[in-house]
């Protein structure tokens, strides 16, 4: 037995679930997870498409705002909402490192933050109202 108990036994590897090679368009489409992705992108990009073109005449005609103001005032949430995209990944990452659900971290937390938004641009019109 010449050598035994000399070397490291080999890590053992952790069982992985084996992905088909291929899946079916029809199955792929029917997920909720795309589903659910697709109405959502449809309504950011239609709110987008809104807040692009109508707030700009608000802050200048409504609040009195000069062009160049009311084009820094509208690029601001954008610019905020790359700088919480950054940080909800890392925070995603981080929470899935940590044994958190990719259901929760990668799918509440976005779900949330799009409601928050959501509730913040129903806020902002009455908001606004107010302090004038």
């Amino acid at each position: 037995m010449r050598g035994e108990g000399t070397q490291a036994a080999a890590p053992e590897e952790s069982p992985r679930i084996a992905l088909p090679e291929r899946i079916p368009h029809h199955r792929l489409f029917r997920t909720g997870t795309l589903i659910g992705a697709v109405v959502l992108l449809l309504v950011c990009h239609a709110y987008i498409a809104a807040v692009m073109s109508r707030l700009p005449l608000y802050l200048e005609r409504g609040h009195g705002y000069d062009t160049t103001t009311a084009g820094i005032l509208v690029a601001l949430p954008f610019l905020g909402s790359v700088l919480a995209l950054v940080l909800i990944d890392f925070a995603s990452q981080a929470m899935t490192r940590r044994g958190v659900s990719n259901r929760i971290s990668r799918g509440l937390i976005p779900g949330a933050v799009v409601l928050v938004g959501g509730i913040a641009s129903l806020v902002f019109p009455s908001w606004a109202a107010i302090r004038c």
